[in-house]
């Protein structure tokens, strides 16, 4: 039986390190599917290391987010947990955030709670395409090392029913291969880079749009397309999170955008989750070799955000706020964003009453918290796809076992979600099953 602190030890450390109610919820959260998951994989003697390690987990982020995952064997060892225990939680970030890789079965289970984006991706293009004009044509393109074929085929047959556009996955792996290529940030993976790929992977195309998944898109995309870019690289939406931290008192940022990114104007800091892209102008600026050999320079906040703002600091064509309309995650609204300057603040909050794009950047996602700002809406589009059970099981902090008997078992922690979603005897319920068992290869 592996040993590890007291659960009372084990939720004082947590307290002493997380303030905000959503964080202390998560731990609680995956804590309790850790021990489910514990005992449903043969592990019950185990089941309070288990759960210990998911009450745990996040235990630096709230405090030390850049430091996620390199901080928490030092709060850890502090609270007297074993360097096996230190290794299991730290593992969660292995390809993010840290180079632990997970070994046991069990940190695998809990790495892959943030390793599939596919109900992301298909919630985005879809909401996308349901609000666009039927008058144009879509080229949709997925920039991909791993989805699987079953999920292509998923993501395409779903999509084929809008007419009037078509949906292709582009393998970026020979592309990105010996570079070593990390993010400062545990909810930023190394996809983010692809985007710094687009101008080689679509070598005819002079101009495309490129979104971030973590999004809905409420307005029509042609409108946003249509934007006149003149001789500009990138249009954007001015980052309303950077630049009310320019103005904090503790100067960080400020020294940070004039000595690391070497800015002469840094209030024209753009947020990269939207673009319009002048691949001609970006292909002057860099090769894709290039884009990526900056990429590996260590000292980056918000990495290839970073970079884009810094070499295209004067080609930049700034979007209207509605076009990236950012959630309140964690109070940030009134927290960094109302430092900004007036007119900026003005036009942001007036963007909320009517966003084209609402973007769930940070770690307050819809899909792991409901209730976050705008997430009704989210859910109107994702409660549509064919992965919207799987996002489900995704606010309980991780995906059910592919070779459980059933999906969602009378002790699921995810059945409360359901049960609400999808009562009892209704018809929500019934089509709900009909997924489980196709998902699952029943009959």
């Amino acid at each position: 039986m592996k040993e590890c602190i007291s659960r009372e030890a084990a939720l004082s450390a947590l307290k002493t390190y997380n303030k905000e109610p959503f964080h202390i919820l998560h731990g609680l959260t995956v804590e309790g599917v850790m021990r489910w998951y514990a005992n449903e994989l043969g592990y019950g003697e185990d089941a309070d290391f288990w759960a210990t390690v998911g009450l745990l987990h996040d235990i630096d982020f709230e405090m030390w987010p850049e430091q996620h995952c390199r901080k928490a064997p030092e709060l850890l060892k502090k609270a007297g947990c074993s360097d096996e225990f230190i290794h299991a939680v730290c593992s969660h970030g292995y390809g993010l955030c840290c180079d632990v890789e997970p070994t046991h079965e069990m940190e695998k289970v809990l790495f892959a709670a943030d390793d599939n984006y596919v109900p992301m991706l298909t919630t985005t293009i879809y909401s996308m395409l349901k609000n666009a004009s039927c008058e144009r044509h879509y080229d949709v393109i997925v920039l991909e090392r791993n989805i699987s074929a079953e999920n292509k085929q998923n993501i395409t047959d779903f999509l084929a029913q809008f007419e009037n556009a078509t949906v292709r996955f582009y393998d970026v792996s020979r592309a990105i291969d010996g570079f070593n290529l990390t993010t400062n940030n545990a909810h930023i993976s190394i996809e983010t880079y692809y985007r710094f790929i687009i101008q080689e992977a679509l070598p005819f195309y002079k101009k495309v749009l490129y979104l971030d998944c973590d999004m809905v898109v409420n307005g029509d995309i042609s409108e946003l397309y249509d934007t006149d870019l003149g001789n500009n690289a990138i249009g954007a939406v001015p980052d309303i999170d950077f630049i009310g931290n320019l103005n904090m008192k503790n100067g960080e940022r400020a020294e940070y955008a004039k000595h690391q990114l070497h800015m002469t104007k840094p209030y024209g800091y753009f947020q990269a989750g939207v673009l319009a892209m002048n691949l001609e102008k970006m292909r002057e600026i860099h090769s894709v070799h290039e884009w990526l050999e900056i990429a590996q320079q260590p000292g980056f906040i918000y990495n290839d955000q970073d970079i884009l703002n810094m070499e295209c600091e004067g080609s930049v064509t700034y979007l209207p706020y509605a076009w990236n309309v950012m959630h309140d995650c964690g109070g940030r609204v009134h927290g960094v964003f109302d430092f900004a300057p007036a007119s900026m603040f003005q036009e942001y909050m007036d963007s909320r009453k009517s966003p084209k794009i609402v973007h769930y950047a940070d770690y307050d996602k819809p899909w792991k918290n409901p209730w976050c700002d705008f997430g009704p809406l989210y859910w109107n589009y994702a409660s549509k796809t064919p992965f919207s059970l799987q996002m489900m099981a995704l606010l309980a902090g991780i995906e059910p076992p592919q070779h459980h008997e059933r999906a969602i078992a009378e002790d699921s922690p995810i059945r409360k979600y359901v049960d609400v979603l999808a009562p009892i005897g209704s018809k929500q319920r019934e089509l709900m099953k009909v997924a489980v068992r196709k998902v699952q290869g029943k009959h």
